[in-house]
Parts: structure tokens; C-alpha cells; sequence
């Protein structure tokens, strides 16, 4: 057995025991080698395909095999995550990705033909600029959490 798949098989039972990240209560889903994500449900059931797939099968072989956990924070609109087994609904951490594109151009239609009011079209800015720094905060989130979930070894040198 190979330390890669025992850390992989101990980020999936932890997902299992623990299905919501803390702080914060994110919901967390297991990420196989193919890209698929899997629902907790269907890890449990799974559990012997999951462990020869990720132990003794080749890594990229099986949909089974396990290469960590994340968190889903949030569906792009109109889309939706599911299970890659089950076919469940993943719960997103921010549910889906607020985008009014219609109202937005009705807005911008407005600010071209001088419609809005001054005070209003600053509070829109400052929203439009909160809304960006929250979304390069998520990014920055999820690059940490990906970075603290990887394996880091400190090798012997000879």
C-alpha cells in the first residue's frame, strides 16, 4: 500500500464523519481522480470499491479512486452539481451564484441615458466593488484549503 492512497482513503472517511467543514459548516464532498465529485451516501455504500481503487488499482484507472475532498461553494447560475454516482443535488456552501443579467443591462440602459441618480449609481459601484473583493477572498479560500489538503512530504536526502 502506497502513503498516496492512505492519505487519500483518511480525507474520505473524514468527509464521511464529518460532512461539514469548521469553522463555518461548508458542506464537504469527496473528489475522485476523474473528476467527479461524490456525495457522503454514496462514499459509505461504496467503501470497498473506494479503498481497492485508490489502494491497489491504478490511480487514474477506476472512478472510484480518491484524490481529496472539497468544498462546493457555490453553483454558476442555471447550473447544477450532482452526485457522480448517485445523480443527488450537491448542497452548495452559497447556494447558486446571484446574476441578474437582464436587470443589470436594464441598470447600465438607465446609467447610459442618465436615468439614475447619482447617490444610487455610487452605491451600486461600491456594491459591484464589495462583491468583487468577496469573490477574490473565495478564490483565495479555496486555493488555501486546497493547498492545506494537499500531501506535503519533506523528503530524506542522501
Amino acid at each position: 500500500m502506497n502513503a498516496r492512497g492512505k492519505d487519500e482513503l483518511r480525507v474520505a472517511k473524514r468527509a464521511v464523519r464529518e460532512p461539514y467543514a469548521w469553522p463555518g459548516g461548508y458542506p464537504v464532498f469527496v473528489l475522485c481522480a476523474d473528476g467527479e465529485l461524490l456525495c457522503t451516501n454514496c462514499v459509505r455504500t461504496n467503501w470497498r470499491q473506494i479503498v481497492w481503487a485508490t489502494r491497489w488499482g491504478g490511480f487514474l484507472d477506476s472512478g472510484w479512486a480518491v484524490a481529496g475532498s472539497v468544498i462546493h461553494w457555490e453553483d454558476e447560475p442555471g447550473e447544477t452539481t450532482f452526485c457522480g454516482h448517485c445523480g443527488e443535488r450537491l448542497q452548495s456552501a452559497y447556494g447558486e451564484a446571484r446574476c441578474d443579467r437582464e436587470a443589470e443591462t436594464q441598470f447600465l440602459d438607465a446609467v447610459a441615458l442618465e436615468e439614475v441618480a447619482p447617490d444610487v449609481l455610487a452605491t451600486v459601484e461600491a456594491e459591484n466593488a464589495d462583491a468583487a473583493l468577496e469573490d477574490e477572498r473565495r478564490e483565495a479560500d479555496a486555493e488555501n484549503a486546497a493547498f492545506l489538503q494537499a500531501p506535503h512530504r519533506i523528503g530524506r536526502v542522501n
